[in-house]
C-alpha cells in the first residue's frame, strides 16, 4: 500500500513558507519568495530549529554545561548552537534531540509530578524524554510530557532569561505555549 503525504514548512527565521508535495518534489519546490529548491535541499535547510516560548519569547537551552542531566532554561535567540535541536518521530510522539551535545529534551529522573525541571538527558527511550505535540492555534503548540501527561512550560511564567523549564498541569497558559523557529 502506498501513503502520499503532504507536508507543510514554514521558515520563519527567513519569512518563507514552504510547500512540499510529491508532486511538487518532482518538479521542483517554491517558497513563498517564489524560488525553486529541490526537495533535499529543502530538507537540509530546516533540518534543525530552535524551540520558542509563546509567552517570553525566549528560546530553550542548556543552563551553562552540555553534560548529562544538566537544566534546561530559556534564553535570548543566540546562534552559538546551544539552542538547536532536531525532532525524533514515534508515531504521535516526537523525541527533541539537541543538536549540539546529542542529549534529549526529557524531565529530570522520570519524574510524574509538577514542577519537575526539564534536562538534556542520554537517550535512552524512556516515556519522559518523548513529547505530544498539540496544536493551540496557528503555529503555537503545546508540549505534554509521554510519561506524565504534564505540559512543558517555564517556572513561574518567567520572562527572564536563564528561568528554568519544568513540567506542569495544563493550563493553556501562555508560558505553556511553544513554536519551532527554523534554522537556516
Amino acid at each position: 500500500m502506498k501513503r502520499t503525504t503532504t507536508t507543510l514548512l514554514v521558515l520563519f527565521t527567513m519569512g518563507i513558507v514552504v510547500s512540499a508535495s510529491p508532486a511538487g518534489a518532482q518538479a521542483g519546490t517554491t517558497t513563498g519568495r517564489g524560488e525553486s529548491v529541490s526537495e533535499g535541499s529543502l530538507r537540509s535547510l530546516a533540518s534543525s530549529f530552535r524551540i520558542r516560548n509563546n509567552w517570553s519569547k525566549l528560546y530553550l537551552q542548556n543552563s551553562g554545561s552540555i553534560s548529562n542531566g544538566v537544566d534546561v532554561s530559556q534564553h535570548p535567540r543566540n546562534t552559538n548552537g546551544y539552542q538547536e535541536f532536531q525532532e525524533v518521530v514515534d508515531g504521535q510522539y516526537r523525541t527533541f534531540m539537541h543538536v549540539r551535545s546529542g542529549l534529549n529534551l526529557g524531565i529530570n529522573r522520570g519524574n510524574t509530578l509538577p514542577g519537575a525541571k526539564a534536562i538534556l538527558a542520554n537517550g535512552s527511550g524512556a516515556f519522559n524524554q518523548d513529547w505530544l505535540v498539540v496544536p493551540r492555534s496557528g503555529s503555537i503548540v503545546e508540549l505534554r510530557n509521554r510519561g506524565s501527561g504534564l505540559c512543558l512550560g517555564i517556572y513561574d511564567a518567567s520572562t527572564a532569561a536563564g528561568a528554568v523549564a519544568g513540567q506542569f498541569a495544563c493550563t493553556g497558559g501562555l508560558n505553556q505555549g511553544w513554536q519551532k523557529i527554523y534554522v537556516v
